[in-house]
């Protein structure tokens, strides 16, 4: 399966339909997996300054029920500096082009840093920026640079209808 099968591509609650999302710095959030829950696997930007398990998290995506790299990203609200978490990110980035590997994002504020992330990086795998609540010009910036959103319980009305909608996508986070 893909990740794009699913309806809901983000949740922070097992269950049928649902793709887990665990942080490999949280040994709770690792011990919620249960057989046959589809998940994806990374490290959270608030956490990016934690000590990080990667033989672990290598192990985590090449599980068969292992679907995408994340939730990681870039947050300039919460969590350490910027630049730490950027590190982290980008190590999670080469997994998912090494892999093949989808990313789901948490981006708060970095918008710009992610698209030129993505420039750097390409479009070799797919990125999904989870839970977005911006602007409909935001989101035809994001999806004209190859960037799957997924919405949440609260996002503008206006984004689905202003980009294609193959890159729209749907979550309980």
């Amino acid at each position: 399966m893909t990740i794009f099968e699913f309806s809901d591509i983000h949740s922070h609650t097992p269950g049928d339909g649902r793709v887990l999302s665990v942080d490999v710095t949280d040994p709770a959030d690792v011990a919620r997996l249960e057989p046959g829950q589809y998940f994806t696997a990374g490290v959270h930007p608030w956490n990016a300054d934690k000590p990080v398990d990667w033989a672990m998290l290598g192990e985590l995506l090449g599980s068969p029920f292992c679907v995408g790299i994340g939730e990681c990203g870039l947050d300039r609200r919460r969590g350490p500096d910027l630049d730490v978490q950027e590190e982290v990110l980008r190590r999670q980035l080469d997994m998912a082009r090494s892999s093949g590997m989808p990313v789901v994002l948490h981006v708060v504020g970095a918008i710009d840093r992610v698209l030129a992330l993505r420039k750097e990086y390409g479009r070799g795998v797919p990125w999904i920026i989870h839970g977005f609540r911006g602007k409909a010009a935001t989101a035809r910036q994001l999806v004209a640079a190859g960037i799957h959103l997924s919405l949440g319980k609260n996002f503008n009305a206006e984004v689905p209808e202003a980009v294609d909608p193959a890159f729209i996508h749907h979550e309980t986070d």
